[in-house]
């Protein structure tokens, strides 16, 4: 169901064929029937009413407004990269738009002992180390990334010896919120600023392995 503030008649072909109008006033607004299998054109078309619209239903409708608004930022000059269909459960498809996560900037090994892997990664494969803390080895990789070992411990992030990745975004707490929206299981807040090179969190994916998103950002020159 799409409430728009136009005439019945302007709106009569929004849903495409095999819509229709369920109310409509002739002068100021009217709702029809919009159906899944038409979200695409129907979004298309619902953009170009020059009107303002809600959307109540079906919720495929509202990824093809999102992927539109985005390539309309694009075009205004706003980063954006292609959003596409992903795969959902059961091996079916959903009309669902990607989230804008970036190639893995970040590659995590968490560690029984830290001293012995840090030797066998700087010493073995000789690997430039960038910075080092307790309890944490960071290796550079240029603009590809950073490459961190980091001690196993009782945080839920690092509590098992495993490798894990870090994906790239541009705004954190979005793509945070999204997630969370899509189900996904969040292991940890928001942590990080500037001085730590940006902001991170760590979630499970459908099989528990844990993964991190990271908004990269450099810290300020005073």
């Amino acid at each position: 169901m799409v409430w728009s503030a136009q005439p019945g008649e302007q709106c009569a072909d929004v849903g495409g064929e095999g819509s229709g109008l369920v109310h409509g006033d002739e002068v100021v607004s009217c709702r029809c029937h919009v159906g899944p299998e038409v979200a695409a054109l129907s979004a298309f078309r619902l953009t170009t009413l020059g009107c303002e619209f809600e959307v109540h239903q079906p919720p495929e409708l509202a990824p093809y407004l999102r992927t539109l608004s985005a390539r309309a930022a694009h075009a205004a000059g706003a980063p954006w990269r292609q959003a596409a269909p992903i795969p959902v459960t059961g091996g079916e498809r959903s009309e669902v738009v990607a989230l804008d996560m970036g190639w893995p900037c970040w590659v995590g090994v968490v560690a029984e002992d830290l001293a012995a892997q840090r030797r066998f990664y700087r010493d073995v494969l000789g690997l430039t180390e960038l910075a080092a803390g307790p309890g944490w080895v960071q290796f550079d990789f240029g603009d590809q990334g950073v490459l961190e070992l980091v001690q196993r411990s009782g945080e839920p992030q690092y509590d098992h010896a495993r490798y894990q990745v870090g994906y790239a975004v541009a705004d954190i707490e979005s793509a945070r919120e999204s997630l969370v929206s899509r189900g996904v299981e969040p292991v940890t807040e928001i942590e990080g600023d500037a001085q730590a090179g940006g902001r991170w969190c760590y979630f499970r994916d459908a099989e528990g392995n844990v993964f991190e998103i990271k908004e990269r950002r450099e810290q300020q020159s005073p």
